[in-house]
């Protein structure tokens, strides 16, 4: 199974985070003004920003709003901004398939972190599969904005005080067994319908849609 990999966005490392927002999306960020344009534009299969179930923040809601609001919230010289997950999603996934993986695992980072995650899915070419990155915030996201550092991101004090694990790697191993299950879960769902759809081929009487898109 493809491995989930992840790199910490920092001010010590990243001058601008919009640059590596527009980076991240493949589309000018206009921010104040200032247009910031990708090192390679590209049309993604799909672009959105997932909020954790259940909470709505029209203030963090747009792209333009968000990423000026995780500026604001971190004052340190080299604070962590944002956490930058990416994976390449299974061979057999194309399209429609591929992005309702990538939703999954979206909507799994942004409700396990609480956090606000910007995901992206880059369609397959013939030189690769189809990928899946999502810029996550390193804060927990609420209907009033931001609030603490979401788990993966706590100082060893913090983790102890909120009873989490010494180290983030729990977390990282959580999320990666997370990836691996949703994938397969989604190839498991695939050669299912695959099959019902050459059976019903066979016998003209059956046809087989998953997760709403016809085979």
């Amino acid at each position: 199974m493809t491995l989930l990999r992840v790199q910490r966005i920092s001010r010590s490392k990243f001058p601008s985070i919009y640059q590596v927002v527009a980076d991240h999306c493949g589309q000018p960020l206009v921010i104040e003004k200032t247009t910031y344009t990708p090192k390679q534009k590209f049309k993604a299969a799909h672009d959105a920003l997932i909020f954790p179930a259940g909470v709505s923040c029209p203030a963090l809601a747009t792209r333009g709003r968000l990423w000026p609001a995780v500026e604001a919230a971190e004052s340190r010289s080299d604070a962590n901004l944002a956490t930058h997950w990416k994976a390449p999603i299974p061979n057999e996934l194309v399209g429609p398939a591929a992005t309702a993986l990538a939703i999954e695992f979206g909507q799994y980072l942004a409700d396990y972190l609480a956090s606000i995650v910007h995901l992206v899915v880059l369609p397959a070419t013939s030189a690769q599969p189809a990928v899946m990155q999502a810029l996550c915030t390193t804060r927990e996201a609420g209907p009033d904005g931001f609030g603490l550092k979401n788990r993966f991101n706590l100082s060893v004090a913090q983790r102890r005080k909120r009873g989490f694990p010494i180290s983030p790697r729990s977390e990282l191993t959580d999320l990666r067994a997370a990836w691996a299950k949703i994938s397969a879960d989604h190839l498991g769902q695939r050669n299912t319908s695959l099959t019902a759809v050459s059976w019903g081929q066979g016998s003209g009487t059956y046809q087989s849609r998953q997760n709403g898109h016809q085979l």
